[in-house]
Parts: C-alpha cells; sequence; structure tokens
C-alpha cells in the first residue's frame, strides 16, 4: 500500500496544525451549526386580541404591540408543524422587562413553571396539544403587568423552534 504514508502524514497535520485545530471556530461553526427543529415548521404567528369590554369576543390580529389593558387584552403564539402527532413536548420561555404583580395560567393548564432572576422569567415545560397540526398558547394582560419589551422562545425537545419578541404598553 503505497497511500499508507500519505495518511500518516495527513494524520499527523490534522493533529498537531493549529490551523486544523477542532476549537478553530470557523470548524466547529461548520460541524456543529445550530440543529434543525425536531418536528418541521411551517409556520409561526403572533397575535394580539383585544375587546372593548369583558362582554365582548377577543378581536384578533398579528401585531407586535399588546395594549396594557388588564382582562381585555390578549396575546397569543401559533406554530403550524409538520406533523401528524397529537401532542407534543414544549419548553416555553417568558422573559418580561420587570417583575409582575403575579404570574398565573389559565385553570387545566398543566405543566411544571419555575420562576427565575427576580420572578422576570418563567419557564414552563409541559405536553401541548396539537390541533390541524398547530401548537398555541395564549396569555392575557393582568393588572400589575409591566410595560416594556417581552419575549417568548419554544422549545420543541430541546431545540428552539421560534422566538416571539413584542412590546407590551399603554394605549395611545
Amino acid at each position: 500500500m503505497k497511500s499508507l504514508p500519505y495518511i500518516i502524514i495527513l494524520a499527523t497535520f490534522l493533529i498537531f496544525s493549529p490551523q486544523a485545530s477542532l476549537s478553530n471556530q470557523s470548524f466547529s461553526k461548520i460541524a456543529i451549526g445550530q440543529p434543525d427543529s425536531p418536528i418541521p415548521i411551517i409556520s409561526s404567528k403572533f397575535y394580539v386580541g383585544i375587546r372593548e369590554s369583558n362582554k365582548d369576543e377577543l378581536a384578533w390580529n398579528e401585531s407586535e404591540f399588546v395594549p396594557l389593558i388588564p382582562d381585555n387584552s390578549c396575546y397569543s403564539w401559533a406554530i403550524q408543524l409538520d406533523t401528524e402527532r397529537v401532542a407534543i413536548p414544549i419548553k416555553e420561555i417568558f422573559i418580561l422587562p420587570d417583575k409582575p404583580k403575579v404570574w398565573s395560567y389559565e385553570k387545566g393548564d398543566e405543566g411544571d413553571q419555575t420562576l427565575h432572576n427576580d420572578n422576570k422569567i418563567s419557564i414552563k415545560e409541559k405536553e401541548i396539544k396539537v390541533e390541524n397540526g398547530i401548537i398555541s398558547q395564549t396569555w392575557c394582560v393582568a393588572e400589575g403587568d409591566p410595560t416594556g419589551n417581552y419575549k417568548i422562545d419554544v422549545y420543541i425537545k430541546g431545540v428552539l423552534a421560534e422566538s416571539f419578541s413584542f412590546m407590551v404598553g399603554l394605549k395611545s
């Protein structure tokens, strides 16, 4: 085998050369990269729902501004997946600009919630129902919610599937 010495020279170069180091940033970005979602994502949207009074239905529109109207404005993220599954395990990381007066979930909302960073961050892990290929979560503005920039990161099977950034503020 005439090629054996060349393989040994190449292996020696790769092991001892600083340019071929595995810690080289360009190599690690190519080799590692950002993992794809384990379930293909078709689309994602963020909605804001507003009603004039508690008796009215919410009128939903795509927006990144949520009016600070306790009990009369809500927001929701929705991710359409390419799956036939009936439920998906997710982790939702919800980051607020300041500590809210209270953290609450609707009745029957199962999952484990932990609060971090002086209660400005909520991490919730749960199985979420897939309806017509869509997973979603809805929150409503409560008395004592802070104004400012909010962010919700949604992970599916440990991989960031979508990040939603929006602002909660006073109605102008």
